[in-house]
């Protein structure tokens, strides 16, 4: 019948609806954006720069591959007055 045709009709696209916004939540789109998804030793997702600094290295994921990286301290900047100052940081 028309009523039970525009009842699926309007499920489907509240459906199609969900469907596009999990997949603009879907963590490998993130990655396709250019963000990358840090992780340490046992696999725990790294969240804050303590913790990165509490685990000292790790694998950072991609969205073409992941690579392992060791983590150090680098000097504070100090705000430059020159604007056309370089940072020559190593």
């Amino acid at each position: 019948s028309a009523g039970a045709d525009a009842g699926r009709t309007a499920r489907r696209a509240t459906l199609e609806r969900l469907c596009v916004a999990l997949d603009a939540h879907d963590p490998e789109r993130a990655l396709e954006r250019g963000y990358a998804l840090a992780t340490d030793a046992d696999g725990a997702v790294v969240t804050t720069a303590a913790a990165a600094r509490a685990a000292g290295a790790v694998r950072l994921r991609f969205a073409d591959a992941a690579v392992d990286a060791t983590l150090r301290e680098l000097p504070v900047l100090q705000p430059s007055t020159d604007e056309h100052e370089v940072d020559h940081r190593p």
